[in-house]
């Protein structure tokens, strides 16, 4: 399997933030770029995803981290964010430090 680069400009943007949002922000990267042909890149000063005909993008607001899909997330995915705890707004999920990374409906968000 070939080996994503990752960008030395996303490292950065991750690297000003305190630890438990580097954390955060950090595994998303990991999940996104687990995906195959994703790439990374930083538009509009944040870390940003594309692959398959896809883009999604990260960044930090209200000491949160916000994974943006640029789509409306299906009814029955959100339902499934906000039930195990997560705020979502339209093409948009927020992770508080602390929350554990919901990999397999993030996965399912971005697949």
């Amino acid at each position: 399997m070939k080996k994503i680069k990752r960008s030395e400009v996303v490292d950065e943007y991750i690297e000003s933030f305190d630890s438990s949002l580097c954390f955060v922000l950090d595994e998303l990267r990991d999940i996104i770029l687990s995906f195959p042909g994703y790439g990374e890149t930083v538009s509009d000063g944040v870390p940003t995803y594309t692959g398959g005909g896809r883009s999604c993008s990260v960044c930090v607001a209200d000491e949160s981290v916000v994974l943006n899909v640029w789509r409306c997330i299906p009814d029955d995915l959100r339902e499934e964010f906000r039930w195990a705890g997560y705020r979502t707004l339209d093409g948009a999920v927020m992770i508080r430090p602390g929350q554990r990374i919901p990999r397999v409906l993030i996965r399912e968000l971005i697949g």
